[in-house]
This record gives structure tokens, C-alpha cells and sequence, in this order.
């Protein structure tokens, strides 16, 4: 019989203690080799620590206890004497050959009779103490393990809803990653002298290569291409990455760029490695596994923490700009506004022009204000020569289309309409019930079916653009039916082999590159709804 450590690992370069957040299996629990047994908390993230071999797991330490790294938190005994019983409400597996048990694990099903939910010791115990149907919470994880913050999650939607017959006080508790994450920035906060930085960025280029990105021209996203002219800018000015040391500065060893990802866990920052050695196509294979991983709760400790600078992107939602919080021990967040035209000024005129704002915040222990200003102005530099960082403008430009110019003609004696462009010919007409002889769509629903075509064909774009694998892809687009539209809705449904969440995922960036839906009023409401169906459905 062989008995081996399972202990606190480094999570991040300044890391030196973790907490026992919680115990995924039961004291004396047989387990296999990849099981997550233990949830572990740094100074920035919730971990999931997994069983480095077969056997019989013994605690050493209880929930909640600081562990120095190094030091043991549990032993797995393998050998003679390792079957030892297996708790209630627990299953016993067959050995996993590699790790990945998690991934692989089938869900469980707890639809069947006398079916026991799997659950941990500590949500156990929660849903006793709150009162909780453990077998009506609701497992987020993949493995289907009941955990503590679904429990937690549980109760607060009880409360809300007034169900447990107190007040509904709406009170939502904090998981693991949003609670550390609260505790790291208001740290940062009182730590760290913050000074903000904005400045205009001229977004022509910016927003002809984002249509490059969009349409499949070229590899990657926007938010790919802000972080590789960040890290280009980084590279530039090596005194500025370094973070803070009391009496010294610490040099960061590489340029890492952090991406704030929303995760169901909270926001959470996956670190893009040695950034500026590396292409926009590159970066964007790198951040699909990142964003991937971060939405799974699967990030490995090598992927969090030690950033250079961390790019905040909340353009899409129409913020223009803000005063950012540097995360803890980086000295830069750069804060990326909306691109938006604006009337600007220009051989003394004013015309329209595209922009976006930066607003930089910097720690002012590590950057004084001249070097601050000497990096923003590079980075604006930087995104106002985009097409350098995709190979050159003309490798970006759009296809030339020719002006958006039609021409609409009536004939006498009737509704219809002849519409033609430089390419293509069509009719539109009214039903005979409103004085038409219906020889082409109504004008009305001319826009609706171009809607539906246009989220259809963004659609696809977005998957080329993040090699996402789509079948058959059909849309269903209703409205009210007589007069004014007052309301729409439009449904997608998609046949695709990829999983459903990266499915899924495609949808905002569909709906923010569809130009139609841009052209609706804004006071119209158009709910859309996204099916995704297995591809061996089409079958």
C-alpha cells in the first residue's frame, strides 16, 4: 500500500497561500485518477484541484483553512486495502486510463425513481441548514456533482420568489470567483494610486479591418486585434511591465494581455502568453480556448494571473467610456469603448468620422504620467495603422460593391414596384385585398425575410470567423399581422456537430454585425431565439 500527498499547488506567481473552499468527495471516498475532489481558492480564482491517482482519499485539512503552497491538504492511499466503502449518494467509477474524468463523465440522470442527486459534503450540509430539497437543486457542473453554490443559488431564487414564505429580500449570494474577485479589486483600489488616461482613437482602420474580421477575411476578432497592438505597444516600453515590489519594481517575464470574460461564475481574466510574439490568427486560436475554458470553469492555473495589462471591451454595449480598476499586481487596463461616428474637423471642415475612446488606467507607483502618456499615444498610434497588424490595408479593404444606389419605378395603373441595383432586379406589390395584383412581396415583408436572411448569413460569418462547424441553418420571422409593426420575433434554428454553448455564443456577435436589425426602429422589439439541434438530427 503506497500513500501519496495531494497538495496546495502555485496558482499564480505571487500566490504563497489557498484556501480549502470545499471537499468535492466524502473523507475515506474512493477515487479515480483525474476526479476533482477539492475546490481550492487563490488570491484571484477558484480552482479545481483533481486526483493525481487511484485510490482512498483522507483529509488533511478542513474548509476553510489557509495551506501554505507546498503543504499538504489531503493523502490518497492505493494498494491493498483501497476499496474501502463508498458513502451514500456517492457512485463508485472505473478507473479513468488519463485525466479529462470530468469531461468525459456522462450526465447523470436524476429523472429515474429512487435515483440519489450526487452532492458534496458541504452542499449537503448547506441544504440542511437552509432547508433546501437537495434533490430539486439544479448541478451546473459538468460531472452533474451538486455543489455548494448551487445550493447557495438555490435558496436565493427561493427567497426572491417568496417561495419559503418569508419576504422576498431579492439578496443574491456571491460564488467563490465573485467573492475573491470583489476582494482583489477593492485591494487594488485602496492599493494602487490610480491615474485614467483617454484618448480619441481615429477608427477607420480599426473598423475596416473589424469588418475583415467579421466577414472571414481575416483570422481572429476585434477584441484578438486590440490585444496583439496592446502587447506590440507593451514590447515597446519594457520598463512599464513590472508591477510593484514596496521599495522596487518586479519586471514581468513575459507580455501577458488579460481579456475580461463573463463566465456564469462571474468575470473572470484568461491571460494570453508572450502576446506580442504572436499573430492576430494566433492570438485568436489561443483566446477561443481561453474563452472556452473560462465559460467551463476549466482554466488551469498557468492560464490566470501575471498580466501584463488586461483589455476591457465593452464597446458592443454603447459605453463610450469609464474610469477602470486595475486588476491586483498589473499596471495597465485598457478600457475600449464604442465605435461610433462623430461629427469631426478636418482641413477645417466638419464631416463624419468614426472614433473610439481608450481609457487607460495606470498604477502610478510602476508608470509616471509621462511614460503613461507616451504608451497611450502609441497604442492610439497602433489601432489607427490597423491594417498593418493584418497584413496591410490592402489585404483588408472590402470588396468594391459599387454605391448603394437603387432605382424604384411604378408603372401606371397599379401598386406594383420594380427595384433594381447594379446587380439584381425584383418587384414588390401588395395583396389583391389591398388593391394589388401580388406579383412580388409586400414592402413589409420584404424587411422582415431580410432580416431573417441577413441574422442567417451573420450568423454564418460569426462561425466562420471562430471555426465553428453549422449545418442546415433555418429562420422563422413573425410579426403582428395587420398594419404597423409593432412587435417581431425570429426564431433560428441550427443543425451543427459543435457543442451548443459555442453555438450559442454566436449569437450577440450575429446580432451586432447584422446590419438590418441596425436599421430597425429602436422602439420596436425583436425577440430572438436561438434552437440548436445535434447534426446527426438532420439525418
Amino acid at each position: 500500500m503506497s500513500e501519496h500527498p495531494l497538495i496546495m499547488p502555485k496558482l499564480g506567481q505571487t500566490m504563497e497561500f489557498g484556501t480549502v473552499a470545499e471537499w468535492l468527495t466524502e473523507d475515506g471516498a474512493a477515487v479515480q485518477i483525474g476526479q476533482p475532489v477539492v475546490s481550492v481558492e487563490s488570491d484571484k480564482a477558484t480552482y479545481e484541484i483533481e486526483a493525481t491517482q487511484a485510490g482512498v482519499i483522507r483529509r488533511l485539512a478542513p474548509e476553510g483553512a489557509e495551506i501554505p503552497v507546498g503543504e499538504p491538504i489531503a493523502t490518497i492511499s492505493s494498494g491493498v486495502g483501497q476499496a474501502a466503502a463508498v458513502p451514500s449518494g456517492l457512485e463508485t467509477r472505473a478507473p479513468s486510463p488519463t485525466p479529462g474524468w470530468a469531461d468525459r463523465r456522462p450526465a447523470r440522470s436524476f429523472s429515474d425513481a429512487g435515483a440519489r442527486p450526487l452532492a458534496s459534503p458541504r452542499a449537503k450540509a448547506l441544504a440542511q441548514s437552509l432547508n433546501v430539497d437537495i434533490g430539486a437543486v439544479s448541478a451546473h457542473r459538468k460531472d452533474r456533482l451538486i455543489v455548494a453554490a448551487d445550493v447557495e443559488a438555490a435558496a436565493s431564487a427561493r427567497r426572491v420568489s417568496g417561495a419559503d414564505g418569508a419576504p422576498a429580500t431579492g439578496d443574491t449570494p456571491l460564488t467563490p470567483t465573485q467573492r475573491t474577485a470583489a476582494e482583489r479589486l477593492a485591494r487594488s483600489w485602496r492599493q494602487a494610486p490610480h491615474i485614467v488616461q483617454m484618448v480619441e482613437v481615429d477608427a477607420e482602420q480599426l473598423a475596416t479591418a473589424a469588418a475583415a474580421l467579421r466577414d472571414g477575411r481575416a483570422a481572429g476578432t476585434l477584441n484578438d486585434l486590440l490585444i496583439k497592438a496592446a502587447a506590440d505597444c507593451l514590447a515597446q516600453f519594457p520598463r512599464l511591465n513590472a508591477r510593484f515590489g514596496g521599495d522596487h519594481l518586479i519586471p514581468l517575464p513575459e507580455v501577458g494581455v488579460g481579456l475580461a470574460v463573463a463566465a456564469e461564475t462571474g468575470l473572470t481574466v484568461p491571460v494570453v502568453r508572450g502576446a506580442d510574439r504572436l499573430s492576430v490568427a494566433q492570438i485568436g486560436e489561443e483566446t477561443r480556448t481561453l474563452i472556452a475554458a473560462a465559460r467551463a470553469g476549466r482554466l488551469r492555473a498557468g492560464q490566470l494571473g501575471g498580466a501584463s495589462l488586461t483589455i476591457s471591451n465593452l464597446g458592443a454595449y454603447g459605453i463610450a467610456f469609464g474610469t477602470p480598476v486595475l486588476n491586483l499586481d498589473e499596471p495597465i487596463l485598457v478600457f475600449v469603448g464604442a465605435l461610433e461616428e462623430r461629427p469631426v474637423v478636418q482641413a477645417g471642415r466638419i464631416v463624419v468620422g468614426r472614433r473610439v475612446m481608450l481609457s487607460i488606467a495606470y498604477d502610478h507607483r510602476v508608470v509616471d504620467g509621462l511614460q503613461a502618456a507616451r504608451f497611450s499615444q502609441a497604442l492610439k498610434k497602433r489601432l489607427e495603422t490597423a491594417a498593418e497588424l493584418l497584413g496591410g490595408a490592402a489585404d483588408i479593404a472590402p470588396p468594391r460593391l459599387g454605391a448603394r444606389e437603387l432605382e424604384a419605378m411604378s408603372p401606371a395603373g397599379g401598386l406594383e414596384v420594380r427595384v433594381r441595383d447594379a446587380r439584381h432586379a425584383w418587384s414588390v406589390d401588395e395583396p389583391s385585398i389591398a388593391g394589388g395584383t401580388d406579383t412580388g412581396p409586400d414592402p413589409v415583408n420584404l424587411v422582415l425575410g431580410a432580416l431573417a436572411s441577413c441574422m442567417v448569413i451573420a450568423l454564418k460569418l460569426a462561425a466562420r470567423r471562430r471555426r465553428i462547424d453549422l449545418g442546415e441553418v433555418r429562420a422563422h420571422v413573425a410579426a403582428n399581422p395587420q398594419g404597423k409593426v409593432k412587435e417581431a420575433a425570429l426564431r433560428i434554428e441550427v443543425w451543427s456537430p459543435a457543442p451548443e454553448a459555442e453555438v450559442r455564443s454566436l449569437l450577440a456577435p450575429a446580432k451586432a454585425a447584422c446590419l438590418v436589425h441596425d436599421m430597425l426602429r429602436p422602439d420596436l422589439p425583436v425577440a430572438v431565439e436561438l434552437i440548436v439541434h445535434p447534426a446527426e438530427a438532420r439525418a
